[in-house]
């Protein structure tokens, strides 16, 4: 483990321990909430059902909470030799390596698997560990350069639809189209709605919480829950991000 992976690791585990400290002696300030995406518990349930939905991936496989688990601070604990990324120079075993996140296995448009460059037909490893969800509403940035910014723009449309302290809700979106973490290559938001319209909400899942179970008996499908959060029942990347952001 080179000195920028034990960096990383040792900022993730002092942003958790900071956080979990806080909450304990109560002294956080109140959650800030960006007035475009005012919470509701609608939203915030349909955010959690996102949040942990494999289906949300195109093979499956994949959910937020995958990475991004309680258990460990809200972060991800399955850091070893099988998670080893070979850094910029492209070559493994080399001072430049890192230890990063598991994604997907890299697959074309057609989600037929295909080898990647560095890891063939074996799970693709991110650039570096996902960092925790736990207080992140409280960042004006997020992800490890910062690039989730405060002002949240609208994939779809262009348009800045929050602008100051959306970096909750830039952040959400990018995992969802990338190769690497969640998606195919080239995928579209678009193709992400219309999977969500076709889908079983949590499919895959067991054990769902009483809060889930309640609104799925009121509302079995995403069309309706997006309906009771937003008011009607379209899917839109714009609406995925809110709702995961309020969760």
């Amino acid at each position: 483990m080179n000195a920028r992976t034990r960096l990383d690791i040792s900022i993730h585990a002092c942003i958790a321990a900071f956080v979990c400290s806080a909450v304990a002696r109560a002294q956080l300030p109140p959650v800030p909430v960006p007035p475009e995406n005012p919470i509701t518990p609608a939203k915030a349930v349909l955010g959690k059902m996102l949040f942990w939905d494999e289906q949300l991936s195109s093979d499956n496989t994949m959910a937020c909470g995958t990475c991004h688990i309680h258990a460990s601070g809200g972060s991800d604990p399955r850091v070893g030799p099988t998670t080893r990324h070979p850094g910029l120079d492209g070559q493994f075993n080399t001072p430049d390596d890192t230890f990063g996140s598991l994604g997907v296995v890299r697959s074309d448009a057609a989600d037929d698997f295909t080898p990647d460059a560095l890891f063939d037909l074996a799970v693709q490893v991110t650039p570096r560990t996902a960092q925790t969800a736990i207080g992140v509403a409280f960042f004006d940035e997020l992800f490890w350069d910062g690039r989730a910014s405060g002002t949240f723009v609208d994939p779809s449309t262009r348009s800045v639809a929050i602008a100051k302290g959306g970096a909750l809700e830039s952040q959400a979106l990018a995992p969802l189209v990338s190769a690497v973490e969640m998606g195919h290559e080239s995928r579209t938001f678009a193709e992400v709605e219309a999977k969500l319209a076709d889908v079983k909400p949590l499919h895959l899942a067991n054990n769902l919480t009483p809060d889930i179970v309640s609104a799925l008996v009121v509302n079995p499908t995403y069309p309706e829950l997006f309906e009771a959060a937003f008011g009607d029942p379209e899917i839109t990347a714009r609406r995925i991000a809110f709702a995961i952001a309020t969760y």
